[in-house]
């Protein structure tokens, strides 16, 4: 192995291990919470990778136990400078590293009346933690926190001679937030010299990341009870309205029950009765109209049975008739007496002939008396009928108007009685909702974050660690210890 090759493994050995060393000191800043311990698998690697190279290299070029000897002094001298530079660090500028677990809720409305668990999806459920974990190391959450005053009055906060920038690079540096997948927790850590100012800024840090968390879902809550409030305070209004135009429709009708679905039975029964007295008129009518015309037609023959009966009780007519029935004896009995002698009946004739007529003439002015007399009877029965009619028509008339502005009424007090009952409806939703609204106000949970506790002093430092500082000693003895037996070896080789 020339001095090329020997320089090759060196340099790539060492950045390898520094490459690991740094991973692990940083722990995993650049990985996050993925690969929380690829440092040390890194490093451990590296290890394996190094003693195998050695040992192959060890096999071919180290055959004494004194080279052996070199390199495991090289090492322990190594580890024994690992520990010391972690002494002298730890009691120079030990750092302290000061934990919270903060509490997410599931996401989604808060809900006071409602106690049953909720069950969210677990990738949403993780983004919600991580949108939650976002907030805390945003710019303008760092610069909150450096307003506090008691951040401000901390030798941590002094060091930078008020120099915001130079703190908010610190904050990103050191205040670190951890968003496990399988926890309800985010945790808040704050790595500083002074244990007591890393407890005291992560505190601050959690106090302000709760407060902000509820003061936004407040504004959120108090937005909508905004709305609500004025939508309710406009149903009532609607409401009232509709009531007042409840009552001046009560007021301003004589219809007592306006809630039937249908007209009133005693409306109903009164327009059929009319109907019915209506129609029945006309019938009569009818019947009337159809007897005017007979009396107009009939003749003085189809009265004889009706004047008979009129002249057997007419005194004029008893008068001729008895004259008639006289003059008609005598002349029968100057015929029996002078049967051959020529009768001188001329005179009794013509006196016969006279009260015949007259009888007639009487008859006949009977039977014109009786039937201008049904005629007028007609008349005047079909004048009283129609009379009749054109009243009962009226009454009609106006029951059927009284129904269609019972309809019309009932028809827009049935609209004002659903207008109010949906605006009863949603106003009572409304006050439900407003008193749901003021309770999410009082729930403790509304921000969907929950503290847990304070974080604590720390008990022990959290930088520099043990563990890499060992580890890298070792390394970087071996390697050395390695290097000097080989460059022994190829310069001897060379002389």
């Amino acid at each position: 192995m020339n001095r090329t090759q020997i320089f090759s493994l060196l340099v790539g050995v060492i950045i390898f291990a520094f490459v690991g060393f740094w991973l692990e000191a940083q722990r995993c800043d650049v990985c996050g919470d993925q690969w929380p311990m690829l440092g040390d698998v890194v490093v451990i690697l590296l290890l394996i990778a190094i003693i195998a190279a050695g040992a192959v290299v060890m096999a071919k070029e180290l055959t004494s136990l004194r080279k052996m000897s070199i390199i495991v002094s090289f090492s322990v001298v190594g580890l024994v400078i690992g520990g010391g530079v972690w002494l002298a660090l730890s009691k120079v500028a030990p750092e302290y590293t000061a934990e919270v677990a903060i509490e997410i809720l599931p996401p989604g409305g808060v809900d006071p009346f409602s106690f049953e668990p909720k069950h969210p999806d677990k990738d949403l459920y993780y983004q919600f933690r991580n949108d939650k974990a976002a907030f805390i190391t945003q710019q303008s959450t760092l610069e909150n926190l450096l307003r506090r005053d008691k951040v401000r009055a901390t030798n941590w906060f002094r060091q930078f001679d008020n120099d915001i920038e130079d703190a908010i690079e610190e904050l990103e540096d050191n205040l670190r937030v951890t968003v496990q997948r399988d926890s309800l927790l985010i945790e808040l850590s704050m790595t500083c010299k002074d244990k007591a100012e890393s407890a005291l800024i992560v505190n601050e840090m959690l106090d302000l990341f709760l407060k902000k968390q509820r003061e936004r879902a407040t504004r959120d809550v108090r937005n909508k009870l905004q709305t609500v409030t004025n939508q309710q305070r406009r149903f009532r209004t609607e409401l009232r309205q509709a009531e007042d135009t409840l009552q001046t429709i009560r007021e301003g009708t004589l219809f007592i029950n306006l809630h039937g679905a249908d007209l009133p039975g005693h409306m109903s029964q009164k327009i059929t009765d009319l109907e019915i007295g209506c129609n029945n008129l006309e019938t009569e009518i009818s019947i009337v109209e159809s007897h005017i015309a007979t009396l107009n037609t009939q003749t003085q023959n189809e009265y004889k049975e009706f004047v008979r009966e009129q002249i057997a009780h007419d005194p004029a007519m008893s008068v001729l008739t008895e004259k008639l029935t006289l003059l008609e004896l005598e002349l029968a009995e100057e015929h029996a007496v002078s049967v051959e002698e020529e009768p001188d009946d001329g005179q009794e004739q013509k006196m016969i002939d006279v009260i015949s007529r007259k009888i007639e003439d009487r008859s006949a002015k009977i039977a014109q008396d009786i039937q201008e007399s049904n005629l007028r009877t007609a008349k005047a029965e079909m004048t009283a009928l129609t009379r009749q009619l054109a009243s009962m028509q009226q009454r009609l008339d106006q029951a059927k108007r009284d129904a269609k502005d019972y309809d019309n009424i009932r028809a827009n007090y049935a609209q004002y009685i659903r207008i109010r009952d949906e605006k009863q409806t949603m106003l009572e939703e409304m006050d439900a909702h407003i008193e749901k609204l003021y309770a999410v106000l009082e729930s403790p949970d509304i921000s969907r974050v929950k503290m847990v506790g304070l974080a604590p002093q720390p008990l022990k430092i959290s930088s520099p660690r043990l563990g890499p500082y060992l580890l890298a000693g070792i390394l970087l003895g071996l390697i050395v210890g390695l290097g000097f037996v080989l460059l022994g070896q190829t310069t001897g080789n060379t002389d």
